[in-house]
């Protein structure tokens, strides 16, 4: 199991019907629409060998 934490944001609107993503960027615009949290502590290259 892995664990990563990441915050909200004023622009995160999480419509996008197919695609969830977190982003280490602090700021995003209101276009990324699949963008779910900000500033994560973990991209995929920090995840566990087994994911």
């Amino acid at each position: 199991m892995e664990r990563i934490l990441a915050y909200g944001h004023p622009n995160i609107r999480a419509r996008h019907k197919t695609t969830m993503q977190l982003t280490k960027d602090e700021e995003i615009s209101v276009r990324a629409d699949c963008i779910i949290g900000v500033r994560a502590d973990k991209s995929v290259y920090d995840l566990s060998e087994g994911l």
